[in-house]
């Protein structure tokens, strides 16, 4: 729990809510669809994406998070 809460106080910017992280997602179905969505896994929205690596891991490049180097 402190590396994540360490990492996301790396983090700036803000959700624009526009999907993109979860596109590739092991957990959505055929139609797109959260399969857990009741009991997400911890990393799921709030703590995605924890940095740079996650961004580049996944193929978002329209994130509205964003992360200097310290």
């Amino acid at each position: 729990k402190k590396y994540i809460n360490k990492k996301i106080a790396k983090r700036q910017g803000n959700c624009k809510k526009c999907g993109e992280c979860c596109k590739k997602c092991k957990f959505l179905d055929a139609n797109n669809l959260c399969k857990t969505y009741e009991k997400r896994p911890f990393y799921c929205h709030n703590n995605f994406p924890l940095d740079k690596i996650d961004l580049k891991i996944f193929g978002i490049k329209n994130c509205g998070y964003w992360f200097e180097i310290l």
